[in-house]
């Protein structure tokens, strides 16, 4: 049940999730406040505490930070003297930075070090187009195929490849921006933050500022996370976006005209977001649906159902991936050959490269199945899997000698989690070289 929830939600990563609990909890402490009532007050500390201590359990810093924010936001004006005010910030801001030091240094320090990585590589692409941008939502394709390029040149088994994987976000919502959209898309989406916060922190006396809370929540979520590629977080943030802006730009019409006008723009906007929203749902409800055929065995009635919703499949890359995924489980191979090549601007990652360097290799064009097996390797140095594959097509094609060297690299290579399946690789490997 719970998964289902969260599946629709679009909230499977944990990240995502605190932030979503993290939106909870400051609306439940702005309420807090605004309610007299002490027995609401006892119920909503309790709830935040439940918010707070998930949040620390899921290891969320971004959420963490964002709590940080918003509790200061909306404290601030309780505060009553001038020099109360200045110790308040004061000490707001020694927090903020020192836990931000806390954060980078002394905490889940693998996942700074991974984070940096892709950064590294996502500044790469931003300097090879700062211009123009790689186009809207082909970050993914251009940061892995950067990740495999960076890879076969540099080593495969230190820590850094045994923390790299497949990219699909720059985590960091200005920094993706520019990569796809270029340098004119980034500067319109920094205006409107800047925008943003003046306008915020102009209200930050307001009673009824939720608006501001939400948006304040997600832009410090978009400096180390993802949560524009959340549709719901999305769609929120849009609707609180034009809430802000409009009623900032009608504040001095007359009141009746202002609010005839902001409730005609907000009431649109909502039906247009609810419908997004619904599609959406729709969507993933299909694909559930597809993986459920799949799962009970019944791929020609997953074939038909995903041809039958055709337009989908082609649009939605997580319906496109189920699709091709599908193709190849049931060697259609030249099919899947045929919608990777079309489709791959959309969606890529290292198992549909290795389907592809499968595929290739059994319609016999030897060249674009070593490449496909070396790009699936180089998106995801650590996975040992990728390595067997080239020990197998080498001594497929009688190269013995570089059969040899992935064997060998197989058994070098640490495993990045200890699995039954590793060690049995490794064994296989060693059999390998003391046969041949």
């Amino acid at each position: 049940m719970l998964n289902d929830f969260l599946y629709y939600i679009d909230a499977k990563n944990s990240g995502i999730i605190a932030i979503l609990i993290n939106l909870v909890a400051a609306l439940l402490l702005k309420l807090s406040l605004l309610q007299p009532s002490k027995i609401f007050r006892i119920i909503n500390s309790c709830i935040i505490t439940i918010c707070l201590v998930f949040i620390i359990f899921l290891g969320s810093r971004t959420a963490i930070l964002a709590f940080l924010t918003v509790s200061f936001y909306i404290f601030y004006p309780i505060v009553k003297s001038k020099y109360y005010f200045k110790v308040f910030t004061n000490l707001f801001l020694i927090l903020f930075f020192f836990s931000v030091l806390f954060f980078i240094f002394f905490y889940k320090l693998q996942s700074t070090y991974g984070r940096a990585f892709v950064y590294k590589i996502s500044w790469k692409l931003l300097r090879k187009n700062w211009i123009s941008g790689v186009g809207h939502g082909k970050f993914n394709i251009h940061y892995n195929h950067a990740q495999a390029s960076y890879f076969s040149n540099h080593s495969i088994t230190d820590d850094v490849a045994l923390r790299a994987d497949d990219g699909y976000y720059a985590l960091n919502e200005w920094m993706q921006i520019w990569i796809e959209n270029g340098l004119f898309a980034f500067l319109l989406f920094t205006l409107l933050t800047a925008l943003l916060v003046i306008i915020s922190i102009k209200r930050i006396k307001r009673k009824y500022n939720f608006a501001e809370l939400f948006i304040l929540v997600v832009l410090i979520a978009c400096l180390f996370s993802y949560p524009l590629h959340n549709y719901l977080i999305r769609n929120l943030f849009i609707l609180c976006v034009v809430i802000v802006l409009v009623s900032f730009s009608v504040e001095k019409i007359r009141l009746k005209k202002r609010n005839f006008l902001f409730k005609v723009v907000v009431a649109s906007l909502s039906v247009i977001l609810i419908g997004i929203t619904l599609a959406t749902i729709n969507d993933k409800h299909k694909i559930k649906t597809m993986e459920s055929l799949i799962e009970s065995g019944d791929a020609n009635e997953a074939l038909i159902f995903a041809r039958s919703n055709w337009d989908r499949v082609s649009e939605n890359y997580k319906f496109s991936g189920l699709y091709l995924k599908l193709l190849f489980d049931t060697h259609r191979l030249d099919e899947y050959l045929s919608f990777f090549e079309k489709n791959h601007f959309s969606n890529c990652n290292q198992r549909f490269h290795t389907m592809a360097g499968h595929s290739y290799n059994e319609v016999g064009d030897s060249l674009s199945a070593e490449k496909n097996f070396l790009i699936a390797l180089y998106i995801a140095p650590y996975r040992l899997q990728s390595r067997k594959d080239l020990m197998d097509f080498y001594h497929q094609r009688g190269n013995i000698r570089k059969a040899r060297f992935w064997a060998n690299e197989i058994i070098v290579c640490p495993m990045k989690f200890y699995t039954d399946r590793g060690v049995y690789l490794k064994n296989k490997a060693t059999a390998y070289l003391k046969a041949n």
